[in-house]
């Protein structure tokens, strides 16, 4: 194998288990939607909530995470409401 179908093999290795999360919604509100994408009807793990938490800071408005499965059901994973001007961050479902 050459170095480049190496790396391309690796690469395909590590898409294959990470996530698949993509941002679907910019609403006027400056709110943003990020779907998730099971592969494998694998979950999120715990770690979502704190990336949520630390993606909402950033952004500095309401963040929401959405779940849509393979027969393309969505259903909301948690939310996270932030007041850009009081640094306060509200979590929820």
């Amino acid at each position: 194998m050459t170095a480049s179908e190496i790396r391309a093999v690796a690469l395909a290795t590590l898409l294959s288990i990470a996530p698949e999360v993509e941002a679907d919604e910019l609403r006027g509100d400056r709110s943003l939607t990020l779907r998730h994408f099971a592969q494998l009807r694998r979950p999120l793990d715990d770690s979502s909530k704190a990336v949520l938490e630390h993606v909402a800071y950033l952004w500095g408005f309401t963040v929401r995470l959405e779940g849509e499965d393979a027969h393309g059901k969505v259903s909301l994973i948690a939310e996270r409401m932030r007041e850009k001007r009081s640094g306060r961050t509200a979590a929820g479902p």
